[in-house]
């Protein structure tokens, strides 16, 4: 599954989330904007161009502007770039201004510092910007090699700032990057983005999130225990060749006829299949597996005597 992949599908699945009220309208289309629109100007006025390879993003994004402003995108040419094909529309200059003022974007001719706090003044408000980001400027990967990611990339940088304010006043431990000219706010934990997914009405991507982190936890501990089990048999073969040296001693230097008759079984059983576990010799010995150590560590004790 590649990040494109399952974030437009994602993406795709969000397009037909409620519209909600004209605030978080309006929140939802100041975050687009911040993260996939461009100005223009022109003779008419400021024109604002939305690219973006979520071709379905449009038809959202007409809904609104067709409920606030009554008006509709414009469609502009494809844009192919490193091998990608974005969709191009433009909100008109008739009612870009009225857009971008009632998106706290524009005002009085000058650009708006970071996210005005009018804008995302309630919880729904802030879903709504964040689901906005998600549509603009987000990518979502997990179940690889890299682990979990959600990114949220912003032109400007005071932008992303507060957007990554709203991120950690929901509770979400994001970060800030700057990466190739954008400021990318960024979620690593799987549980902040399942919460992050949850908060813009994401439920799939939840479910699967969730789902690839009890397989990758599951695959974890049985890694950790194949670990632990192959340590325990290196340990295990290594203490049998340190005994099966401590009887080859005895066995060269007083031999092991001057052993008493427990301690010379145990010997030449272990010698005869020095391959076998603990519990296995001394299960063909009829003792129980303590008393076979203790046998064990009295030959090395006695080897270890010797001169």
């Amino acid at each position: 599954m590649s990040e494109e992949s399952y974030s437009y599908r994602t993406k795709r699945a969000l397009t037909a989330a409620h519209l909600g009220t004209d605030g978080q309208l309006r929140a939802e289309l100041s975050a687009i904007v911040s993260t996939c629109g461009a100005l223009h100007l022109e003779r008419g006025g400021i024109r604002v161009e939305l690219t973006t390879e979520n071709r379905e993003l449009r038809t959202r994004i007409d809904a609104m502007i067709a409920r606030l402003y009554g008006s509709a995108t414009e469609a502009e040419p494809d844009l192919v770039q490193f091998n990608r094909t974005f969709a191009v529309f433009s909100i008109p200059s008739a009612v870009s201004e009225a857009v971008l003022q009632d998106c706290a974007i524009l005002c009085g001719g000058h650009l708006i510092e970071g996210i005005s706090p009018e804008l995302i003044d309630s919880l729904d408000d802030r879903r709504a910007y964040l689901r906005g980001a998600f549509f603009g400027g987000g990518t979502l990967s997990f179940g690889g090699k890299s682990g979990y990611l959600l990114e949220f990339a912003f032109s400007r940088e005071s932008v992303a700032e507060d957007f990554l304010s709203l991120l950690n006043g929901l509770e979400l431990g994001a970060r800030l990057v700057e990466r190739n000219n954008r400021f990318v706010a960024y979620l690593k934990d799987a549980q902040d983005i399942c919460d992050a997914m949850a908060h813009i009405g994401a439920a799939k991507a939840v479910v699967d999130i969730q789902a690839a982190r009890a397989e990758r936890m599951m695959t974890d501990k049985i890694t950790r225990q194949c670990n632990c089990d192959v340590s325990n048999a290196a340990r295990a073969v290594e203490a049998a060749q340190s005994v099966i040296r401590d009887i080859q001693k005895l066995r060269t230097t007083v031999g092991l006829d001057a052993l008493d008759e427990k301690l010379r079984a145990a010997a030449l059983a272990r010698e005869a299949d020095p391959t076998a576990t603990l519990e296995g010799l001394a299960a063909s010995l009829g003792l129980t597996k303590s008393c076979l150590r203790h046998r064990l560590r009295k030959l090395s004790e006695l080897a270890r005597e010797l001169p």
